[in-house]
């Protein structure tokens, strides 16, 4: 999230919608009836049962989880038919008053909050909200020896001890904590760096920092140390925490207690701003402060009317599976159904990773490919001499297999210019383009600071092994399925294009089979790095792809180079044959890898 829309969030502007309030606050009320402490058989057992819990938002922002709670708690209020409206009334300023809790940072957002709530329930006052306060949850005050008097002030540190009447712990913490990442927002902004410097020093805080850290990882540690013995997490939160390397440390903390749920939204849109979904991938992580660990419930991939339409309980099975906690270590978390066919993959000694045998390479970055990626008939215009240009691929053009350009394309190579006037056909182009060259303030300052000349590339990544590199397989750098074409012509590719560089020539044929096959599909979508629906293929995730030891992936070759040579020579009526070749091919693969063939071709066939 954006330094824009956290601001709106912390402001007021930035809403978690009602029907994710309502899911999170249905599951830990669904849990404290379930231990037995919430009763509902008769009014007086809930009254005294309900008055014993305490609930608490630590970024509540402009009160939606508050709202949440209250509107259940009125709807179980109502259905005692029996009793009074007034002494409902009166019930329920006295569990506004003593049993709900909240924090936020900023006090416009507090204002809202405690407005949106006395309009709602009329019979409340200001005094019945006192519970809601303002300060930095995650700031202690050991902030002043840290930082100073004045930058302390700055960061509103706040003291749980000290206030609420001396209540320390709760049953519930529930909310939207903030996310971003605190390293880059300390660039943009003095507070945000002084938190950072802050959490890094702090004794309370620094066993659990990482430099490229979220703040949103600081809010579920002290949440869960607020909350009493057997009490209950519940926040939505991005979900890159499940994977990122520098979240093993908040891995490592949440698996001392027993994470009940994890409803992994992926792209399923939550959050608007402006009338525009935002981009934020999130997960809803439900916790209970209990060291025995069951299984975890994990829902994933869920229709986009999830929140939207009752999905009964036996509908959910559809999208949820269980895994065992203990199953899980402070490294990336692999939450799929097929847990143990992937950790049987990664632990099979007969596989490598890609990274061991190949170079990964990303593609360059022009900066300006409309200036510098041109095609055919551009460069026969221009008379762009041909010792500066070098063959050009997209995304796009890269398949399955092979690589095909609907039109052929060529990039001007700067690095390959020591002076430019030697080149005058060349420098009359660029200096054609030179306005759009010096524009922008990324290039602007490389050119200032003498890093690149006005008509180079803004970085020349990895330009020695493209330079050499004639053949290598080449990947867009993220897809619905696999496409690892062969590249024969020397293509250099822009950044958003990944190439794979065997160390031993004679693997590119073996490995260009193992990347296109269904075990790769399987192995992406269950281990992989995915991004929604799509799977994305950068260095690190390709790099960790699992491929058959030398021995075993030479008896590859001769399948690939047929299947290659039948989609190069574009003949009719040779589908079915090379339908019949990939069979071979994966069932050769499935052996190598120890899968059963029939379980891999069912996988196939429903995610297609």
């Amino acid at each position: 999230m954006n330094r824009k829309n956290f601001l709106k969030k912390a402001t007021g502007e930035f809403y978690t919608p009602t029907s994710v309030v309502d899911y999170i606050v249905t599951k830990v009320t669904k849990q404290l009836v379930k231990d037995g402490r919430i009763l509902k058989d008769s009014f007086e057992n809930f009254k005294e049962s309900i008055l014993k819990l305490s609930f608490c938002d630590p970024s509540v922002g402009t009160g939606n989880f508050l709202l949440g709670l209250f509107k259940w708690f009125w709807k179980e209020l109502r259905s005692f038919e029996e009793i009074d409206p007034q002494e409902k009334e009166s019930f329920f300023i006295s569990f506004v008053s003593s049993n709900a809790y909240g924090v936020d940072i900023n006090q416009n957002s507090l204002d809202i909050c405690i407005n949106r709530i006395i309009h709602e329930y009329p019979f409340l006052t200001i005094e019945n909200l006192s519970n809601l306060r303002i300060g930095n949850s995650i700031v202690d005050h050991d902030v002043q020896q840290i930082l100073g008097k004045n930058d302390a002030k700055k960061l509103l540190p706040f003291s749980w001890e000290r206030n609420f009447q001396g209540r320390k712990k709760f049953d519930v913490v529930f909310g939207n904590p903030p996310y971003y990442n605190l390293k880059k927002m300390g660039l943009k902004n003095e507070k945000a760096q002084l938190l950072f410097n802050y959490l890094k020093s702090s004794k309370a805080w620094n066993i659990y920092f990482r430099a490229s850290s979220d703040i949103y990882y600081f809010f579920i540690i002290r949440s869960l140390n607020l909350i009493k013995e057997c009490g209950y997490l519940s926040f939505i939160i991005p979900n890159y925490w499940l994977h990122n390397k520098y979240s093993d440390l908040l891995r490592e903390f949440l698996l001392q207690y027993q994470i009940l749920e994890i409803l992994d939204l992926g792209e399923l849109n939550i959050f608007r701003d402006e009338g525009k979904w935002l981009n934020v991938s999130t997960c809803i992580l439900t916790s209970k402060k209990v060291e025995n660990k069951e299984r975890i419930l994990v829902i994933k991939n869920v229709p986009r009317n999830f929140f939207t339409k009752t999905i009964q309980e036996k509908s959910l099975k559809k999208y949820s599976f269980h895994i065992h906690q203990e199953q899980l270590g402070k490294e990336k978390w692999l939450l799929s159904p097929h847990l143990q066919k992937i950790k049987k993959i990664n632990k099979n000694e007969n596989l490598v990773q890609l990274g061991d045998i190949a170079s990964i390479i990303q593609g360059v970055s022009p900066g300006l490919k409309s200036t510098f990626v041109l095609s055919q008939q551009d460069i026969d215009k221009n008379q762009i001499e041909e010792e500066v240009v070098v063959p050009f691929v997209t995304n796009k053009d890269i398949k399955s297999w092979v690589i095909q350009t609907q039109t052929e394309k060529y990039a001007i190579l700067p690095s390959r210019i020591e002076n430019l006037e030697d080149y005058p056909k060349t420098q009359k182009y660029l200096l054609s383009k030179k306005k759009e060259l010096e524009t922008g303030p990324d290039r602007i300052k490389l050119i200032n600071s003498g890093k690149i000349r006005w008509f180079d590339y803004s970085v020349y990544r990895n330009l020695k092994q493209f330079e050499t590199a004639k053949t290598k397989i080449m990947t867009p750098y993220r897809g619905t399925l696999p496409r690892f074409g062969l590249d024969e012509k020397g293509y250099f590719g822009a950044t958003d294009v990944y190439g794979i560089i065997p160390n031993d020539k004679k693997d590119i044929y073996p490995l260009l089979g193992i990347l296109n096959s269904q075990i790769m599909i399987f192995w992406f979508r269950e281990a992989g790095k995915m991004k929604g629906k799509l799977m994305e293929f950068f260095s690190d995730p390709l790099k960790k792809i699992p491929v058959p030891k030398k021995g075993k992936r030479k008896a590859l070759t001769p399948y690939v180079k047929e299947i290659v040579n039948l989609l190069s020579e574009k003949q009719n009526n040779i589908n079915n044959v090379i339908e019949m070749k990939l069979l071979d091919l994966n069932k050769t693969i499935s052996e190598m890898y120890e899968m059963d063939f029939d379980f891999l071709s069912k996988y196939f066939k429903n995610i297609l």
